[in-house]
């Protein structure tokens, strides 16, 4: 895998619950105490909320059931075979790729809510269950 820029900390959106279309916008390599991590950030496409971006954190690590791959099946839109999760993964080729976010809320130690995302879908023609 190759190395990532560090993502720099902006002061996040509050983006209310629910799943909304979004673009990839940037992925970013960071530490927290959970170790080496990737930054997937998102910009919401959904009309009230246009402009808002949302993180989702994944592991460095990627495994057939991990969140890494699960996000990545998310935005390709396809299940990564076994070939795939062998290969270095050229995350420029992912940016502007559009997709469903899953978006809920969360509090860290210090009282402070953020928006995270639970999970990544591609996008299927005809849905209409986003906001």
């Amino acid at each position: 895998m190759s190395k990532l820029p560090r993502l720099q900390s902006t002061l996040p959106d509050i983006v209310p619950s629910g799943s909304y279309q979004a673009q990839l916008s940037q992925v970013r390599q960071f530490s927290n105490a959970h170790g080496e991590r990737l930054g997937f950030e998102f910009t919401i496409k959904s009309p009230a909320l246009t402009g808002c971006k949302v993180l989702c954190s994944t592991s460095t690590h990627l495994s057939a059931s991990g969140k890494l791959a699960q996000t990545l099946q998310g935005i390709l839109g396809k299940k990564l075979s076994k070939n795939d999760l062998l290969k270095d993964i050229d995350f420029d080729t992912l940016l502007g790729r559009d997709c469903i976010v899953m978006v809920s809320q969360g509090q860290n130690k210090s009282g402070a809510v953020y928006s995270k995302i639970d999970c990544v879908f591609p996008i299927v023609v005809g849905t209409s269950n986003i906001a």
